[in-house]
């Protein structure tokens, strides 16, 4: 519960390294198309079908999904994309040893998890400055730049489209975005932080 007596501390994590960036080009992603992404794996509970729904309802944007295997999950996946005809706004990336060289890409990064603690991947996508968009679930308030509501993709769909027609809002967001790593999942500060607890009970 909330008490004056504890103090959160994140021991956060490093900033995001990119060697190698891949380019909209290389995706067939066009000038102008707001790009949209999420790193998962293939389970219900990471609600990609959320994701894949929601795009049927927000125009002029493309999906980048990042580490899904090639199970019977991701089958259905694709079938849903199909049913919602928005299988060629997405790009399935599969499972990848260099998930940041297509995160940088996105201009919003979407974990739509029926289930999670504090995300590592949300963590990641602050680091390189992009906007968070995450269910009302576990850990990721904390971590989240707007929310919607867990496994409702309409009001996910509601909430993108705010963000994406409002620029003043996306900027701000942005680096609002940056500040909160900085502040809070920079693993510097947090081994800082920690240091400094620790020394004053010693």
């Amino acid at each position: 519960g909330i008490s004056n007596r504890y103090e959160r501390v994140y021991l956060g994590i490093h900033p995001a390294v990119i060697s190698d960036k891949i380019s909209r080009n290389d995706l067939s992603i066009n000038e102008g198309e707001t790009v949209l992404s999420t790193i998962v794996f293939a389970n219900p509970i990471k609600g990609v079908d959320v994701l894949i729904k929601s795009l049927s309802l927000v125009e002029n944007c493309i999906l980048i999904l990042i580490g899904l295997d090639n199970s019977g999950y991701t089958d259905y996946l694709r079938k849903l994309a199909d049913d919602y005809s928005v299988s060629a706004r997405i790009r399935w990336i599969g499972i990848t040893d260099k998930p940041l060289e297509y995160l940088h890409l996105s201009d919003i990064y979407i974990q739509p998890s029926r289930t999670e603690a504090l995300s590592l991947a949300a963590c990641e996508a602050l680091s390189l400055g992009i906007s968070v968009v995450g269910s009302n679930v576990g850990g990721l308030p904390e971590v989240s730049s707007l929310l919607f509501e867990t496994g409702n993709y309409v009001d996910l769909s509601v909430v993108l489209q705010g963000l994406i027609h409002d620029s003043n809002l996306y900027q701000r967001l942005r680096h609002e975005a940056l500040d909160k790593f900085n502040t809070l999942f920079d693993i510097h500060n947090g081994i800082a932080t920690y240091a400094s607890l620790y020394e004053s009970y010693s």
